[in-house]
């Protein structure tokens, strides 16, 4: 899930499947996501096995951090939960951008393509 919901997968994901921009995710086949380049995480690396377990973690805590948004009762609260739902994404994309070995200049390029 990590992966997937990733920046960096999302924006491969448009560049391949143009036509595909802008739809919800109950309509992309299973032939668009076989053309993303998942990451098989080599688990006998302690590197890459610690960085699928960390991403593992935020996966967990982003999951409940959206439970904790759909209970929320005050606006407060929900901006609170959604500003740890942010910084958690964050964190999410660095440990892909890791695990995929991208540059400091290939984030920076991932980075403008996404934001524009």
């Amino acid at each position: 899930m990590g992966l997937l919901n990733s920046r960096l997968l999302q924006r491969v994901f448009e560049l391949h499947n143009p036509q595909m921009v802008g739809k919800v995710f109950a309509e992309i086949k299973v032939i668009y996501v076989l053309r993303l380049p998942i990451r098989i995480v080599d688990f006998a690396d302690s590197v890459e096995r610690s960085t699928h377990d960390q991403i593992a973690q935020l996966v967990t805590d982003i999951q409940e951090l959206h439970r904790r948004l759909h209970a929320a009762k005050t606006d407060h609260e929900k901006s609170l939960i959604q500003r740890q739902i942010k910084e958690t994404d964050k964190q999410i994309d660095q440990l892909v951008y890791e695990l995929y070995g991208l540059t400091d200049k290939e984030i920076r390029i991932a980075e403008e393509a996404i934001h524009g």
